[in-house]
């Protein structure tokens, strides 16, 4: 039988890239709180209030207070915080099974190197994946936008017939997985609350995923 694989992406396929918003806001929160003369519970739900000016509204109540707070003060907290998300229990389920039935797994993930570094040691990706085959694409200098992550898995894997790339972008998840003839499959975002869209009619054919699914138990 032909040895499989499936690769996964991280951040709204593996675990809700809001939660790291949430987390993130929060670790501002508590560092600009004194400066806003509000608890931190205060100016994170003042932030919440303006989503799309999340930073700008600390800005803003700081400067009332006679003290300038810049966006990029409050990125830099956000990008180096330590965050608080974590795999569901979904996720672990599967990562597990597969493990047990011997197919190997892997991560290709774009994103910043501190911030997806984070992400993957508070997630423990490593006790659930090799981390040969854990691929945060900033270190490699590349991106999903090329082909070059997925060739590497591929390298990495070379005893693996039969690839799978499990994400949920279809702007960067599925074109190159698909011109190297991988299977290629989107977690849908049943609960409307990922980052970023997953309207297929924005995107041509190839830029599509093979299959969509509603929960990451559908793989098994």
């Amino acid at each position: 039988m032909a040895k499989s694989a499936i690769i996964f992406d991280m951040d709204d396929t593996l675990y809700k890239e809001r939660d790291y918003r949430t987390s993130g806001w929060r670790a501002v929160a508590r560092c600009f709180a004194a400066v806003c003369r509000m608890t931190p519970d205060e100016l994170y739900s003042a932030m919440v209030e303006s989503p799309a000016r999340a930073f700008e509204t600390v800005c803003e109540i700081a400067a009332r207070n006679g003290v300038e707070v810049s966006v990029d003060m409050q990125l830099n907290i956000y990008r180096a915080h330590r965050p608080e998300i974590s795999l569901d229990e979904e996720s672990r389920m599967v990562l597990n099974e597969l493990r047990a039935r011997g197919i190997n797994t892997g991560i290709i993930t774009d994103g910043r190197a501190l911030g997806q570094l984070n992400k993957l040691a508070v997630l423990e990706a490593d006790r659930y994946i090799d981390p040969q085959f854990i691929i945060p694409t900033v270190l490699f200098n590349t991106d999903k936008h090329s082909d070059k992550p997925f060739r590497m898995i591929m390298e990495r894997m070379s005893d693996v017939e039969n690839f799978t790339y499990v994400g949920d972008n279809p702007s960067k998840d599925f074109h190159h997985p698909n011109l190297l003839g991988w299977n290629t499959v989107m977690l849908a975002d049943v609960a409307g609350v990922n980052i970023h869209s997953q309207d297929l009619s924005a995107w041509p054919a190839e830029f599509h995923p093979h299959k969509v699914i509603n929960s990451l138990r559908e793989l098994l």
